[in-house]
């Protein structure tokens, strides 16, 4: 059983599927990018990231200040937001069972926590937001030094290809869920300690992992 479990919020934790969408339509018409459908986006999930910004037109280096101004949107909507199914159970059992969760995202710490106020469950101990696009692992230290845990005593819960990226640079176990953003295909790539399709798969290799 893990002692500590650090979530994503996009896509792991928070169905910001729709929103993201909204964001990136607002985006677009701004920089006067060529707009692609919901479809179109979703057949960009089998490819590589560099790939997919090509794809959207967009420059590699270009992404954090859109990342940075895309905060700023994010936040008139996380009233709208919700948890994926099953997520509110599971971290009721987490805490129940003295397993400490952590939230590291690229995400805005204010947005999340707009998010945070409109739930009814909320066991975070901390909140650690504005993780650079291609660098959470930075933080992910951070948060295991602070709570004086074992690497392997820790799980990172991430749906996203640099999630996985992340967590090899430290040896960091993780776990990848296919509710969010990548493609299961593509996360099996990178061999995760464990891939979920269900939260009760997730809350299995959380409880049955060492």
């Amino acid at each position: 059983m893990k002692k500590l479990v650090i979530f994503d919020f996009d896509g792991t934790l928070a169905d910001t599927n729709e929103v993201s969408y909204q964001i990136y339509a607002v985006m677009c018409e701004r920089y006067n990018v060529p707009l692609l459908t919901p479809e179109e986006l979703h057949d960009l999930k089998k490819l590589p990231v560099k790939e997919r910004l090509k794809i959207m037109s967009v420059p590699l280096y270009k992404v954090p200040k859109l990342v940075r101004q895309s905060w700023d949107l994010y936040y008139e909507y996380m009233d709208s937001v919700h948890y994926f199914e099953g997520i509110e159970a599971l971290l009721e059992t987490l805490h129940q069972h003295n397993i400490k969760t952590v939230i590291v995202s690229s995400n805005h710490k204010r947005n999340i926590e707009a998010f945070l106020s409109h739930q009814r469950v909320h066991y975070f101990s901390e909140i650690y937001g504005k993780a650079r696009v291609f660098g959470k692992e930075r933080l992910i230290k951070k948060v295991l030094k602070k709570h004086r845990i074992e690497m392997q005593d820790a799980l990172y819960v991430g749906d996203e290809l640099r999630d996985i990226e992340a967590c090899l640079k430290l040896n960091m176990p993780i776990a990848s869920v296919t509710w969010g953003f990548d493609r299961e295909s593509m996360l099996k790539k990178l061999n995760p300690e464990g891939i979920a399709n269900t939260t009760e798969e997730l809350k299995h290799i959380i409880f049955e992992t060492r």
